[in-house]
This record gives C-alpha cells, sequence and structure tokens, in this order.
C-alpha cells in the first residue's frame, strides 16, 4: 500500500504514531493525530480516541481563549491525553497477504458493520480467508466524528 511502511522480511504493513511530547499544549495535539497515515483504518480505534479528546481540548476553553494555540490544556484532558499515551501501541502492524499458506484458498468471508451514534460513526470489515493448513484474518475500519454545529 503506497505510503505505508513494509517490513519486506515478515511482509507486513504498519501504521505508525508518532512519539509522545512531555506537555500537553494545544498546539502538540493537532500534530500528534493528524500525522498519521492510515488509508486502511487500522489504527481507527486509537485514533478515534485521539479525535475526541482533540475536540475536547477546543471544547474545554474559554471562547475569548480558543486562538490562543500554547496554552497547556485542561488538566482533566491532560490526564486522559497521557493515558491515551501509554496505551496506544507504537504500531499498528498486519500481515500484506490475506493468504498464510502457499496452497488455495478455500472460502472467504467478508463481514461489514457499521453504528452511527452522536459521539461519532463506525464501518467495519472484517475478512477471513480459510485455506487447508489454517486460516487468516484482517480488520479495516474508518471513523469519524459529527461535525459541530
Amino acid at each position: 500500500m503506497l505510503g505505508l511502511p513494509w517490513n519486506k522480511t515478515e511482509d507486513t504493513f504498519a501504521v505508525t504514531f508518532r512519539e509522545a511530547f512531555p506537555d500537553v499544549y494545544k498546539r502538540k495535539t493537532l500534530p500528534f493525530f493528524s500525522s498519521v497515515y492510515d488509508p486502511l483504518g487500522l489504527a481507527s480505534l486509537v485514533s478515534l480516541v485521539g479525535k475526541l479528546l482533540y475536540r475536547q481540548v477546543f471544547d474545554q476553553h474559554d471562547q475569548h481563549l480558543q486562538h490562543l494555540w500554547d496554552q497547556k490544556v485542561l488538566e482533566t484532558v491532560a490526564k486522559q491525553w497521557k493515558k491515551l499515551e501509554r496505551s496506544r501501541p507504537d504500531q499498528v502492524q498486519v500481515s500484506r497477504s490475506l493468504a498464510r499458506f502457499k496452497e488455495a484458498i478455500e472460502a472467504n468471508d467478508l463481514h461489514a458493520f457499521g453504528k452511527t451514534t452522536g459521539a461519532g460513526t463506525a464501518a467495519a470489515v472484517y475478512a477471513v480467508a480459510h485455506q487447508a493448513s489454517g486460516f487468516r484474518r484482517f480488520t479495516g475500519c474508518k471513523t469519524s466524528l459529527p461535525k459541530k454545529g
């Protein structure tokens, strides 16, 4: 997949996250998740939490202070942000090929799910390739937040 790091030895793609930063400022919250290139939605669950926290950063400040990018975020949001940083993986890695073994694929299963709530929208695709020696799963998803208005 164009733009994703490819480990040729293991034949895997990865979505990587930036290193954490010591203090949580408004200016630093945006590039933390906007720098994640994830066209297949492999890291959507982690990214969605980050998007929700990013929205909180701007919702919890006074209206007249929202233009100040170099202020620290509120302590409650900073604690949630640090918790996210500690719990997120450095990268999300998946196999490039759905077929694990060099043999015929006996069957493919494809399941799609979607859900919309007041907090956002998510869609996921779950694929399974069945072979005589075993099977391999792949999940891709996309998430979005509703527009504020």
